[in-house]
């Protein structure tokens, strides 16, 4: 198992992710940091707004970035034809 570390940045600032969680390789990090930007995202639409601007850095323990997941990656947007 592996130490990683999630830190949020978007539009209220940056948290950084003190403690770190343990996960069996990177697949497993970048799935928990999508579910982690999803409900992210869902606590802004409940507050009427929604920001695609955000990401996710999954780092290291010395601070280096690994992966970065970018909040419009974590969602599919569909929309009806505005050409009606």
């Amino acid at each position: 198992m592996q130490r990683f570390y999630m830190h949020v940045h978007n539009g209220l600032g940056t948290v950084c992710d003190e403690e770190g969680l343990e996960f069996a390789d990177m697949d497993a990090a970048v799935r928990c940091a999508i579910a982690n930007i999803r409900s992210i995202l869902c606590e802004e639409v409940r507050g009427g707004c929604l920001d695609l601007r955000g990401r996710l850095d999954i780092a290291a323990a010395g601070g280096q970035v690994l992966h970065t997941v970018r909040f419009d990656e974590a969602i599919t947007v569909m929309r009806d034809d505005d050409s009606r």
